[in-house]
């Protein structure tokens, strides 16, 4: 298989990074630290981020992270999503776990954790994404809480964080038949609300999409960056920071994105309010399912 190496490379740097990540997150800390901590330690490993790490607190299901000066910090009794990617010549694993700082959605997490085991035992050449989501929504309601019916787990490839076929945590009619070699991540997110997301707001995270008409010669030089330093995957308006002015910088991305330019990735939290957790693994499919990020 091409990239099997690189991407068992990236998987070990990931668990690495989970196991240091995961005791940063506690009252009090900044978001912005934890993130620059986080980040730095990927590329300390040998791996480069695939994406802006993901800190997404109680309702706010994904798609959150540290903005420039973010001032926000880790609340106590938060229910917080530590999620990021990590690639190694492209080759891109993902990988995210929960951390319940209110002891009160404990059962909630074991039901993610639950639901994702049961999830990668699947992952078997023959297998169907339609038996795999199955099992994740069945899972996840007969432990007494609801999946997230519009986010989904993810196929994987070569700079390529959502590929191929989706994972959805709900029951689908998608019957793709997983075959010896595909890579996937998959991401059970439960909550005690009503299982579904819409966008919030406020959009930290972006993503090339094409070049376009631009103004300002800042837009210019933020497409080349995210062609050629970012790899054209999705990046944080703060690693930006020390290459253009602040002021600049916004009105720049916030240009590119009303254009097409670029993707701005929304936080994303819960229709209801509801609490989410989120439990994420990447697989290799095989006789045995080669789980990269355990």
């Amino acid at each position: 298989m091409e990239g099997i190496e690189k991407y068992r490379k990236a998987g070990k740097i990931a668990v690495e990074v989970r196991k240091f990540g995961e005791p940063l997150v506690r009252p009090g800390i900044r978001v912005l630290d934890i993130a620059d901590k986080i980040e730095k330690k990927i590329m300390e490993l040998g791996g480069k981020p695939a994406f802006p790490v993901n800190i997404s607190s109680n309702d706010n299901a994904a798609h959150d992270t540290a903005d420039i000066n973010d001032t926000r910090v880790i609340g106590e009794g938060d229910v917080v999503k530590l999620d990021f990617g990590v690639h190694v010549d492209g080759y891109i694993v993902d990988t995210a776990a929960t951390i319940c700082l209110n002891k009160d959605f404990s059962d909630m997490h074991k039901v993610s954790q639950l639901a994702l085991e049961e999830a990668l035992k699947l992952f078997r050449p023959g297998g169907t994404i339609k038996e795999v989501s199955e099992v994740i929504e069945k899972t996840i309601r007969e432990g007494g809480f609801n999946p997230i019916s519009n986010l989904t787990g993810h196929g994987l490839e070569r700079y390529d964080l959502h590929a191929r076929m989706e994972v959805p945590n709900v029951k689908t009619n998608i019957d793709y038949t997983l075959k010896e070699g595909d890579v996937f991540s998959v991401e059970p997110f439960v909550t005690n609300g009503g299982g579904y997301v819409i966008e919030g707001a406020s959009a930290l995270i972006y993503g090339y999409e094409h070049d376009g008409r631009i103004r300002l010669r800042e837009g210019t030089k933020i497409l080349e960056m995210a062609k050629t330093k970012f790899d054209a995957l999705p990046f944080a308006g703060r690693w930006l920071a020390g290459s253009i002015p602040t002021i600049k910088l916004k009105i720049a991305l916030n240009q590119l994105s009303q254009i097409g330019a670029l993707h701005s990735y929304a936080v994303l939290r819960e229709r209801e309010n509801g609490i989410v957790v989120q439990s994420e693994h990447s697989v290799i499919v095989g006789d045995k399912p080669e789980i990269l990020t355990l």
